[in-house]
Order: C-alpha cells, then sequence, then structure tokens
C-alpha cells in the first residue's frame, strides 16, 4: 500500500529514493535509513509521517539525559561534562552542545508546583520563605521560594524580582495546593509580610530571630570607638538576647525580657537605638514559644538557597531569563529527590532521606528526571 502525499492528498505515489543517517547513543553509532516516496500530482518527493525523525541531530536523547544527570548531580562545569562523554566514546561532542541539550530538557521540565499536583506530598505545614538573587544579565531575578521546615521539601517556587506581587503568588501557589499553613517564619521583609497577610489574613508570623540580631549589630558596632567600655557591656547585651531567644519556654525568656528593660547599662544614651529597636521587634520573635515546632530561624532556607549556589555561582550570567528558568527547574527537581547525606547531630533522623521521601512520596521506583520531564 503506496502512503499518500502529505501536501495533497494524493495516493498516486511511488518509492523514489532510500536515505541514511546516524543515530549516536551511549552504545555507540547505529546506521538508520527511511524511505523517500515521490508524488506524481505534486511532482515531488516526501517522507511518510510515521517515518520522520524527531530531531535532524544524530545525538539518541538518552545522550541529552544522562549530560543533564551529569551537571546537575555533581555539580561540574559544561566543559567537565564534555570529557566525561569523550570518556565514553562520544570524542565529536563539544560544549555548546551539551549547554544546548541542559537548556533542552530544562525547558520541558516541570516546575515545583506541577510537581507537587503530581505526587501529593504531605507537609508538615511549618512554612518558610526569602528570596535569593540569580545572576542574569540586565535583569533584577531572583529565585522566590517555600520551604516546609519539617520535611525540607519545596511545594513551590516563583522566579521573578522579590516584590509583594511575587510573593502573592507564590502564596498563592501553596493555597492552592491545599497547603496544611500553621505559621510562616521569615526575614521580616514587608513584602513577605504583606503578601502573606493578604493570601492568609490569620496566619501567624515568626521572625528570624537570626536577622533580628544582625540588625541590633549593627546599631552598636559604630559605637564601639567613641564608648571604649561599650564592647563588654555590648557581649552582655548579645548573651542577654541570645539565652532569651534559646529558652526552651516562656516563663524562662520573660526573665530575659526583664533584663533588657531593667539592666542600668542598657538604660544609657548609647544603648537607646538597640533596646528601642529590640522592644519593635518583640512582638515578632516570641510567636515561636506559643506555637511547638515553628522555627525561629529561616536557616533551612538559607541552606536551600547554599545548595543553588554552590551550582549556579560557578556558571557565567545567565542572558536570558528563560535559561535561568530551565537550570532552576531542574536544580530544584533534583534537590527534592536528593537524599540528605551527612545532617547535623540535631536532625540525624533525616539521614538517607530526600525532601519528598520525608513528605510521605514513595520514590523506590521514580527516577527524579523522568518525573519532571516524562510524567
Amino acid at each position: 500500500m503506496t502512503p499518500e502525499c502529505p501536501r495533497c492528498g494524493s495516493e498516486h505515489t511511488h518509492r523514489h529514493d532510500f536515505r541514511t543517517y546516524r543515530k549516536i547513543s551511549l552504545s555507540g553509532v547505529e546506521s538508520k535509513g527511511y524511505q523517500r516516496w515521490f508524488c506524481v500530482a505534486c511532482n515531488k518527493p516526501f517522507i511518510p509521517v510515521e517515518q520522520k525523525r524527531e530531531s535532524m541531530t544524530p545525538y539518541d536523547q538518552e545522550v541529552k539525559e544522562q549530560s543533564t544527570i551529569l551537571y546537575i548531580d555533581t555539580g561540574g562545569s559544561y566543559r567537565a561534562v564534555m570529557r566525561q562523554l569523550h570518556q565514553w566514546g562520544l570524542p565529536h561532542v563539544q560544549t555548546y552542545q551539551v549547554w544546548h541539550w541542559i537548556q533542552e530538557v530544562g525547558q520541558k521540565c516541570a516546575d515545583p508546583f506541577t510537581i507537587s499536583q503530581r505526587l501529593h506530598p504531605h507537609w508538615s505545614g511549618w512554612l518558610q520563605v526569602d528570596g535569593d538573587r540569580l545572576p542574569v544579565e540586565g535583569m533584577d531575578v531572583s529565585i522566590i521560594a517555600a520551604l516546609d521546615a519539617n520535611t525540607r521539601d519545596v511545594p513551590c517556587l516563583v522566579l521573578g524580582r522579590e516584590t509583594e506581587a511575587n510573593y502573592v503568588e507564590l502564596f498563592g501557589q501553596l493555597k492552592e495546593l491545599e497547603y496544611p499553613l500553621q505559621g510562616l517564619t521569615s526575614d521580616g521583609d514587608s513584602s513577605i509580610i504583606q503578601a502573606y497577610k493578604q493570601v492568609y489574613p490569620k496566619g501567624i508570623h515568626q521572625r528570624c530571630t537570626v536577622h533580628v540580631q544582625r540588625n541590633l549589630d549593627a546599631l552598636l558596632t559604630p559605637r564601639f570607638a567613641t564608648y571604649p567600655k561599650l564592647p563588654t557591656e555590648y557581649e552582655r547585651f548579645q548573651m542577654a538576647y541570645h539565652h532569651l531567644v534559646s529558652a526552651p519556654h516562656w516563663y524562662q525568656a520573660k526573665e530575659w525580657v526583664r533584663f533588657f528593660l531593667y539592666y542600668p547599662s542598657f538604660q544609657r544614651p548609647m544603648f537607646k537605638p538597640a533596646r528601642d529597636q529590640f522592644l519593635r521587634v518583640l512582638p515578632q520573635i516570641i510567636p515561636a514559644f506559643f506555637h511547638p515546632g515553628m522555627p525561629r530561624t529561616n536557616n533551612l532556607i538559607e541552606n536551600l538557597f547554599r545548595f543553588l549556589d554552590r551550582r549556579l555561582t560557578p556558571m557565567d550570567r545567565f542572558h536570558a531569563r528563560e535559561a535561568a528558568w530551565g537550570i532552576v527547574k531542574l536544580l530544584m527537581l533534583f534537590y527534592r529527590f536528593h537524599q540528605f547525606d551527612n545532617p547535623s547531630k540535631a536532625y540525624r533522623h533525616i539521614k538517607g532521606k530526600s525532601p519528598l521521601q520525608l513528605a510521605g512520596v514513595d520514590t523506590s521506583k521514580l527516577f527524579w528526571l523522568d518525573v519532571g520531564t516524562k510524567a
């Protein structure tokens, strides 16, 4: 049976010629061919639809996926991936090809929001939200992430400027995922708080105690030169703050609040800016005392950004937002399947588990790249 012409639909066709091409995979080079036909009505040759090549590149999809896995998993450069492919018997691969392959896979990869809809993780509800700058030429772009404190999973993520509108979009995605929100910990950014109150009007908010301490230090440090006896009292101020925020119970923390209020040296003029700042933020750093399980700092999401920076910082700057978004989607997908190898002693119970496993997802039969690109 002769195939129909895809142009005019005519069945008045006959065989024209036979052509061959190379297909390069990790197993080696394979020669393949296809039959071309000729349409008498159009007076032109054509290739039957079922025999058309998916891509004009000779390299198999497996090569592109393995290049992506090497790049994301090892955190190496494009040149390092190219050298590894050369060792695997692909000597003609160039760096620019590796870049194009990884971008191609990244553009097809699903974002964290879509992955959450597919896998249905079970989160704790204790949320941390923050943003981190991304090296995109000529643009102010940040990774705006929401991290679940107990599972370390990232339900959703937005790429854009750290504005209230983008944070509203992030919280809107959480609401669409039916995230079981119990409370939020942040660094106190006003755009985060305003967006949070807009989407979750009755939500509980805890300000990161480490960021507050940095703000207090910034008010006291410039006064060292003027007041030579201040360092001793400054250390006492730091100690009191540390005991306050690390107290296991509120009744112990209240003693340190009284210390701040009535200790004679803290009434001196040089301590007034820091003391007033402390009293203003006090209502924002004590909610964790009344809600067990609520993180007092956003260290976990800072660790997430450090994980991403180790793979993003050595790169050249992205030339477009779309290129950055493809890599970020791949990195976030890898992170959610990545097992914690060497956690601190306080978190040794998560050793050997990934964020998605901690969120109750059975990943034993799932491969991270397949979930994002083939589901």
